[in-house]
């Protein structure tokens, strides 16, 4: 269910991006396929244009460039010839001529190889093949939940069963690892045997802006006398005087999207950050836009440029 819900956040990438789209390039698609895209072609983008390259080479492999490409799945990719989209084969032939005005993604991110043509045609990128496309899927209804009981507390029941009874002031989220809790006007972290992880002496809290369906991301942070203290499942990370908003990077050993003086940057678990703040990181940390110019971000803190979109 947990990983279920996860994946549903991703979801949420479409609509914060919307207003990041810019006049020729989609960045919500690219940050939405990017974590499930083949990772042995990566792209480089040279004098306008995005080439496609070997992973451990660099190399091209073909000599043609796009000014809109997406990342490559197992057999084929998105791009954009003469203001229209097509598919492209791994030898830059085109499987779909270059013929529609627009495209969307399939709704779950996990999907995002599956892609919709001026709204009717279906293709898919790992099979390279024509397809079609039935979403069935609905979120899980939560094991755990909180209640009030009749002294005006909150407790946690497991389907009808009373599992800790109503003691807390407010229950800000329950996972199955920990709860987020507050008594006597102050917040902390227990678990479903009553166990506290996390002492009652927080003053605010702030888990992931992404979490929705009665979901919590594993990170969160901890406010205390202008500290922020992370948090994963209910252990430890670092403390930090940077606000992070969003912990569903992927990037490794990383916390999650800060905010400093309204520009984005990336707090890893080692309380460094990246050498420069953006206008923008998406909620995954992998893509980035600083002057409309995109941007990839990796995990060892390095980032390249994805494209340059013309104005």
């Amino acid at each position: 269910m947990i990983k279920f819900k996860i994946v549903i956040l991703t979801l949420l990438l479409f609509n914060l991006l919307k207003a990041q789209e810019l006049k020729n390039f989609k960045v919500e698609v690219l940050v939405a396929q990017l974590p499930y895209a083949n990772k042995k072609i990566k792209t480089k983008y040279e004098n306008g244009k995005i080439y496609y390259v070997n992973a451990s080479n660099k190399t091209k492999i073909f000599l043609k460039g796009f000014e809109e490409a997406y990342p490559f799945f197992e057999k084929s990719a998105i791009v954009s010839e003469n203001g229209k989209y097509g598919v492209i084969d791994r030898n830059g032939k085109f499987l779909v001529a270059p013929i529609y005005n627009t495209f969307k993604l399939a709704p779950y991110a996990h999907e995002s190889y599956i892609v919709i043509f001026d709204d009717t045609n279906v293709f898919n990128l790992d099979r390279a093949e024509q397809s079609s496309y039935t979403s069935c899927e609905e979120p899980a209804a939560p094991e755990l939940y909180a209640f009030k009981g009749k002294n005006s507390k909150y407790g946690i029941k497991k389907n009808e069963d009373i599992i800790i009874k109503p003691v807390y002031d407010s229950i800000f989220a329950v996972e199955d690892k920990f709860i987020i809790a507050s008594k006597n006007k102050k917040i902390g972290v227990t678990n479903i045997k009553k166990e506290e992880l996390v002492s009652f002496d927080y003053n605010n809290l702030q888990t992931s802006e992404d979490s929705e369906f009665d979901y919590t991301y594993p990170v969160f942070g901890l406010l205390k006398n202008n500290t922020w203290s992370y948090y994963k499942n209910g252990v430890k990370l670092i403390d930090s005087k940077f606000k992070c908003t969003s912990f569903l990077t992927l990037l490794d050993k990383s916390i999650g999207v800060l905010e400093d003086n309204d520009k984005k940057n990336i707090l890893f678990e080692d309380g460094g950050t990246l050498d420069q703040n953006f206008d923008f990181i998406s909620t995954n940390g992998l893509v980035a836009i600083k002057k409309n110019i995109v941007y990839l971000l990796n995990s060892d803190r390095s980032y390249e440029v994805y494209c340059k979109p013309k104005s």
